[in-house]
């Protein structure tokens, strides 16, 4: 029969594992608009009032007056300022003051959702060889340049954004006007890291550059549909 090891012999045959450390890339990127922006958040009013009809909860179907403003005001991603201006309300429709929508609107600093910029990058990988969208989406990360609004790019532009209205199809292809914020000047600030192993920053800038083009952001991008909204080049880049 063999002889039991004692603790002292097995922790002798332990071996040591050796962890390489992670080399990480960083890159910290402006990208300037190619085009207009717009975008169409949904604001959370909208969200309960889907999830009320889906869960039963509400089974109403009067529908109140459309407002125009307060709908180009829901469709933005504010991410610091004053409250939104309150309506009054004139034969059962919602009259906003023109001077205080202005006054919110050149006060508010809004952003693009960050995940926008990783999506793009992503689906740019569908027109290359060199990486897989799969690779693109665990390689690397988009963050926003300021730590203050984690889920958001903050739109930097030298006016406030426009009111703008499209004729869209809903539904059964059933004509609707929509009311939007547009930029027609504006830019980003970006940061990107990276696993240095599996892509360079050379690479990177590439697929950043082809997501711009090709790809875009927000609405009316050409990734989704005819137009050319939402595209980007790059700017100052320091990585």
């Amino acid at each position: 029969m063999a002889a039991k090891k004692n603790n002292k012999d097995v922790k002798q045959e332990q071996q040591i594992i050796e962890i390489e450390p992670l080399t990480l890339g960083s890159a910290k990127i402006r990208l300037n608009g190619d085009g207009i922006l717009v975008t169409h958040a949904l604001d959370a009013e909208t969200r309960q009032r889907i999830t009320r009809k889906q869960t039963g909860e509400d089974t109403e179907t009067t529908r109140e007056f459309r407002s125009p403003v307060e709908e180009f005001m829901n469709a933005t991603y504010p991410v610091h300022g004053p409250a939104k201006p309150k309506p009054r309300m004139k034969d059962g429709q919602k009259i906003y003051n023109e001077r205080a929508v202005k006054s919110w609107a050149s006060k508010t600093k809004f952003g693009i959702p960050i995940v926008a910029f990783k999506n793009a990058i992503v689906s740019a990988g569908r027109n290359t060889s060199t990486f897989t969208m799969k690779q693109l989406r665990q390689i690397l990360h988009v963050i926003p340049a300021d730590p203050k609004y984690p889920d958001s790019a903050i739109i930097n532009a030298p006016t406030p954004p426009i009111m703008r209205s499209d004729m869209v199809k809903i539904g059964n292809n059933i004509p609707m006007e929509r009311f939007r914020p547009q930029w027609n000047n504006w830019s980003v600030d970006i940061v990107i890291k990276y696993d240095y192993d599996s892509i360079n920053v050379a690479q990177v800038a590439n697929m950043l550059a082809k997501a711009g083009q090709f790809v875009g952001v927000m609405e009316g991008r050409p990734e989704k549909c005819g137009l050319s909204w939402g595209r980007f080049n790059l700017g100052q880049f320091e990585g």
